[in-house]
């Protein structure tokens, strides 16, 4: 099954390496393919519907699935707010929800559980892609791509439906948990995408993030995104030619010759990379753009569906 056909889409990395990024491409390379697609973040930060170019992006609540334009919606997930939702969906009462949450004891409890948060937050991605929503007049989405936190917390998270499942056994939390975990471990309904950079540290990370996520979850990763690769334009012999032209060819040389080495480096990464991976890897080509805006998404998007095509 290609990547943009499973349910879930679950994207992480180490922080910096431009999972946002890659997230927002996939959303949009989905939407061309002709899903509707969810693209969520889990985080504080709601930049997810600025970098798709959404109208009055800055706006909307915590928790708001909104349409950004046909077939593209977007939502910043808080684990307060989903505990909330999840709640009123057990319960079938949002006023007592409200009463229960704004009890001191209810927090102190939430807070002692630990991986709770993880949970509900995990779960609210995954209702999206259901039949059966927890708010009745919403619809599924065909795909949900998720920019989850740094691996670590990542692993966590992705990890805490089985956690709890192990736990509880029997009841509501168990039984949604467990269709949580199912889910999770099937590589025909989910995803697990993780992005790098083409630089030693980040390559190492990566790899052994690969062998973390089998530890963790049971099952590997399916897609590595290797992001901001420059392409290769300038060899050492181009830029010797161009230090003998003259003071403006041999600044030009200069620049040619840090960007040729620089290539270098992260050629062999790639590389690197490649071999020690088991999962397919494709490289995002580097920037030119100043600024990061939706002209840019889009055009990492289309070179991310061609490269997906091909896979």
């Amino acid at each position: 099954m290609r990547l943009l056909d499973k349910s879930l889409i679950l994207v992480t990395g180490k922080g910096g390496v431009g999972k946002s990024t890659v997230a927002a491409a996939l959303g949009r390379a989905a939407v061309a393919a002709g899903h509707r697609t969810m693209v969520c973040e889990v985080s504080s930060q709601a930049r997810m519907a600025t970098l798709l170019g959404g109208a009055d992006a800055g706006t909307g609540a915590v928790g708001e699935e909104r349409e950004l334009e046909p077939g593209l919606w977007t939502v910043t997930i808080d684990p307060d707010d989903a505990l909330k939702a999840w709640l009123a969906n057990q319960l079938g009462s949002r006023p007592l929800v409200n009463i229960l949450t704004r009890s001191n004891l209810f927090s102190y409890f939430v807070a002692a559980a630990p991986g709770a948060r993880e949970l509900v937050t995990m779960t609210r991605v995954w209702e999206m892609a259901q039949v059966k929503r927890w708010d009745k007049r919403s619809q599924r989405y065909d795909v949900v791509i998720a920019d989850l936190p740094a691996s670590g917390h990542a692993l966590g998270m992705m990890r805490a439906p089985k956690t709890f499942l192990d736990i509880a056994r029997i009841g509501p939390i168990a039984s949604q948990a467990g269709q949580v975990t199912k889910s999770l471990a099937d590589p025909g309904q989910a995803a697990i995408v993780a992005v790098t950079l083409p630089g030693e540290l980040p390559v190492s990370e990566t790899l052994e993030l690969e062998g973390r996520t089998v530890a963790a979850l049971g099952r590997g990763l399916d897609l590595i995104v290797a992001n901001d690769v420059f392409t290769k334009r300038w060899t050492a012999a181009d830029a010797g030619a161009l230090a003998d032209g003259g003071a403006v060819e041999g600044r030009i040389a200069g620049a040619a010759a840090r960007e040729a080495a620089r290539t270098a480096v992260q050629q062999r990464q790639l590389r690197r990379l490649r071999d020690g991976a088991t999962v397919p890897v494709l490289a995002l080509g580097h920037l030119t753009a100043p600024s990061l805006g939706p002209p840019q998404i889009t055009e990492l998007s289309e070179q991310l569906a061609g490269k997906l095509a091909k896979l």
